[in-house]
């Protein structure tokens, strides 16, 4: 037995600790260090003390708090509908019945959609929209969280985070998605009927005969356009275009990131003015008469304006374009004119006139010998006028704008 210093009491030799006062029975360096620790811990400090206070104070007398108390006597709540609405910022909160929560999130959100919109052009634009993706991410997290709560589930930490990565991973499916038609139309079916099992599984009958002819017929919609497309050779929405040469300068310099609408004459053709992406056929140019060099030129990948439409003629005359015997007006002026050949163009039915004008070096394979560059005027033209009547099926679509840089951001609409 082992008798405690401090009060006596008889204990066994195992113990550590008098179990009467909590005493330590002998000299445990260990102990000793781990009870001073403890103590350590479970004294407040005059600042810790100061800190809660004016915490607790400032919860209490804040007007804002019971915009993030769940309201009560609310009936079921569907997750995927709040998620659904959530994407309109606020709506999801309106659905779960936190109007100031709706308001205050919903006026942050296009606060900052007015900051990144009348900054779009400074060279922190880009932090500033991804920050307005991270806050509808968060918006539409605490919509569906919040949904789980008002039902009584629990919900934890990590499923909170592993919500918000969802949310992450699911915009970065859809902005790689919608850039091709097949697998955008495939995700949207697949969700579509996910929806509708969602639908069948979770609502109650009177919301399920409210609900089931809406999603019902969505996802059949989806399904039917899937397998037309399945069945064309259209699968871009829009695609991004980085420059890599410059050959479209100074509307579009090297570096620049180009939006393409690949879908913009589906139901329209191309007008004057308009910058499309195409394809344009190849051509050589024969330098020494025929006895020189011969350089084939094969532009596969171009953006130019469209200069003239079917049934027009363009020709040069004193250093002047004229479409049809009347000067070209400005606005249709192909990029980099002073460089046309003065040759006569007549375009063919179903296409459009947009001339390859500048040539970048990588577009050029020589014959006889390596060149860094040529242009149009350096020898015979052999196919030229053939490769500047574009058809309407080379044409990849419409340019809409430069995203990227910021600096250089802008609509590239006619003029």
């Amino acid at each position: 037995m082992r008798t405690c210093p401090t009060c006596g009491f008889r204990n066994i030799d195992a113990n550590l600790r008098c179990l009467k006062c909590q005493s330590l029975l002998h000299d445990d360096e260990i102990a000793l260090a781990a009870a001073k620790r403890a103590a350590k811990k479970n004294q407040e400090s005059s600042l810790g003390i100061w800190w809660g206070a004016l915490r607790e104070r400032f919860v209490e007398r804040n007007p804002l708090r019971h915009w993030w108390e769940l309201p009560q006597g609310l009936p079921h709540r569907y997750p995927w509908m709040a998620g659904m609405f959530a994407f309109f910022p606020g709506a999801g909160q309106i659905y779960n019945h936190q109007w100031g929560k709706a308001v205050l999130l919903a006026g942050s959100w296009w606060v900052l959609a007015a900051v990144a919109w009348f900054t779009i052009y400074e060279p922190f634009s880009n932090a500033v929209l991804i920050m307005l993706l991270l806050a509808l991410i968060y918006i539409w997290s605490d919509a569906v969280t919040t949904s789980n709560r008002i039902n009584g589930g629990f919900w934890p930490l990590r499923n909170a985070v592993a919500l918000w990565f969802a949310g992450l991973f699911l915009a970065g499916i859809v902005i790689t998605a919608l850039q091709f038609l097949l697998p955008a139309l495939l995700f949207a079916a697949v969700l579509g009927w996910v929806a509708v099992v969602k639908v069948i599984h979770e609502s109650t009958p009177g919301a399920l005969r409210r609900a089931r002819w809406l999603w019902v017929s969505a996802a059949v919609i989806l399904t039917l356009l899937l397998a037309g497309v399945w069945r064309s050779d259209t699968q871009r929405i829009f695609s991004f275009v980085r420059i890599i040469k410059s050959s479209s300068a100074p509307l579009i310099e090297q570096g620049d990131m180009v939006l393409v609408n690949n879908i913009a004459y589906w139901f329209a053709r191309p007008t004057l003015g308009e910058i499309i992406h195409f394809d344009p056929a190849a051509f050589r140019i024969e330098t020494g008469g025929g006895t020189g060099d011969a350089i084939v030129v094969n532009p596969q990948d171009y953006f130019q304006r469209v200069c003239g439409l079917g049934g027009d003629v363009i020709e040069m005359r004193d250093g002047q374009i004229l479409r049809n015997g009347a000067p070209m007006p400005a606005g249709i002026l192909p990029i980099d004119a002073g460089q046309l050949p003065a040759l006569r163009y007549e375009v063919p039915s179903d296409h459009v006139f947009a001339p390859v004008i500048q040539i970048p070096e990588d577009l050029m394979a020589s014959l006889l010998q390596n060149r860094s560059s040529t242009s149009l005027s350096e020898g015979v033209l052999i196919g030229y006028i053939e490769s500047t009547m574009v058809p309407y099926d080379k044409i990849f679509g419409r340019a809409w704008g430069i995203v990227n840089p910021p600096g250089h951001r802008g609509l590239l609409r006619p003029r």
